[in-house]
């Protein structure tokens, strides 16, 4: 546990209630802010923990106080851990942010995160292969040293493409990964006043992105991936630091195991240049379809199946992801496929079949029974609610139905649903890769990514 902050005055603040904060500390466990408050000796703290029993007392809670510096900071989604009355010492857990802003002298900057913009994000959980390199040149009494090994590939370079569906206009953002000294967190550096004759991101419109960045940031990386930082205002420092730091407050992120089918970890597939591509080609089909089937689900199930042990609960996840994406496809479709056949060259059949009952049975036949069969041969063509969904989601997914798909989608779906049976030993293993692979390729096939997929069922 790390010290983070000193607070020399504040006040808790929630709808109902605020406590006068004299001081305090702010830690950080595992990526998760604690505080230890110090409330105002003048405070009662024994009324407080007396609505224990209220909603109140459980509600979220903010904080807005000075630290030691004299600089600003604020912390959202507050929760009691302790309360001492003894002590006059509240500890609280932090499920939200914690915003540290830097006074400028004379600037009332209170409202730093208005109308400003984006410098830096440090992301945790992402694994990649740089694309770019870094030379380093060596003298000697003012001669340059012949080194043939002074290039590391230590960064990449990105242009993220956003087309505003509003105004119909296109902004481009380059962009620059590398990663952060001292952590294994990457290290996003936006355009800054300092980068002549490029577009800044402001912050405003980054938070409405924000959702679909991470997601398909998520995607690529095969893994779980989330903000851990956010450096953003009217200034940026060095070392690394801006006006406003938000950091968030969650448990530090150990992927245990990354899928490589899009290889963006695999250094042998770095030429592909697999972020820059897909942020630039790929970033707002993937906004779009985002909206319309909320592919983030998907992925937070592709996410979790990656780190689950066994063969049996990836697959049990991804038939959960498999049955909501399917249903959400469904929706989209105007007018889904009813029939395995047109309904002309049916009818053509249906006749035919009818007349024959009717010649060689119908004398034998009560009328109802013969109307039944009738019906029943009508019915022949429908499709049943399963095969339509599952066929709408090949047909959007731009993937085709092979025999080993189908009886994924009909025979092995219908054993893991009924019997909890996914196949035995091999024969599991290969349906999780088909119905992982054939998840990811739904996702990649709509948002147009045209790179590398490296998959294992090529070389099984």
């Amino acid at each position: 546990m790390k010290e983070i902050y000193r607070i020399r005055k504040g006040e808790i603040v929630s709808d109902q209630y605020t406590i006068p904060i004299d001081f305090g500390l702010v830690f950080e466990d595992e990526g998760v802010f604690l505080f230890d408050l110090y409330v105002n000796e003048e405070y009662d703290l024994v009324e407080l923990i007396n609505k224990r029993e209220a909603s109140v007392y459980f509600a979220p809670l903010r904080l807005n106080a000075k630290t030691e510096d004299q600089n600003q900071i604020e912390a959202t989604e507050l929760f009691f851990k302790n309360t001492i009355p003894s002590q006059s010492k509240i500890q609280m857990t932090c499920r939200g942010q914690v915003k540290y802003i830097q006074k400028r002298d004379g600037v009332d900057n209170s409202g730093a995160t208005n109308n400003t913009y984006l410098f830096f994000l440090e992301i945790e959980g992402l694994r990649m292969e740089h694309t770019n390199h870094t030379t380093i040149n060596k003298e000697r009494d003012g001669e340059v040293i012949k080194d043939f090994n002074n290039k590391t590939r230590d960064y990449t370079k990105a242009c993220l493409r956003y087309d505003n569906s509003v105004t119909k206009g296109t902004t481009l953002f380059n962009l620059i990964f590398s990663q952060l000294k001292g952590s294994e967190n990457i290290l996003i550096e936006f355009p800054s006043y300092n980068t002549k004759g490029e577009t800044l991101l402001g912050y405003e419109l980054f938070t409405q992105l924000k959702k679909d960045f991470v997601a398909l940031l998520s995607f690529l990386n095969g893994a779980e991936v989330a903000i851990r930082k956010e450096f953003l205002g009217g200034f940026v420092t060095d070392p690394l630091g801006s006006e406003v730091t938000i950091t968030y407050s969650y448990k530090t992120i150990k992927n245990q195991k990354y899928s490589e089918y899009v290889p963006l970890g695999n250094v042998w597939f770095r030429s592909e240049y697999i972020m820059s591509y897909a942020l630039t080609f790929c970033f707002n089909a993937f906004i779009e379809e985002n909206k319309k089937l909320s592919l983030n689900t998907t992925i937070y199930y592709l996410n979790g199946a990656e780190q689950a042990r066994s063969v049996q609960e990836k697959f049990f996840i991804l038939i959960i992801a498999l049955e909501a994406l399917a249903k959400k496809c469904l929706e989209t479709v105007e007018e889904p496929e009813t029939g395995y056949l047109g309904s002309d060259v049916f009818d053509s059949i249906k006749k035919k079949f009818n007349e024959t009952l009717v010649d060689d049975f119908g004398a034998t036949l009560k009328p109802q029974d013969l109307n039944d069969l009738k019906g029943r041969i009508g019915n022949l063509n429908r499709k049943s609610n399963t095969d339509k969904k599952f066929d709408e989601l090949l047909k959007y997914g731009k993937i085709t139905k092979t025999g080993d798909l189908n009886r994924l989608l009909k025979e092995v779906r219908n054993d893991t649903v009924h019997e909890g049976n996914i196949g035995e030993g091999r024969e599991g293993v290969k349906n999780y890769l088909l119905l992982d692979q054939l998840l990811r390729d739904f996702i990649l096939n709509r948002i147009g990514y045209t790179k590398k997929r490296n998959s294992v069922l090529d070389r099984w």
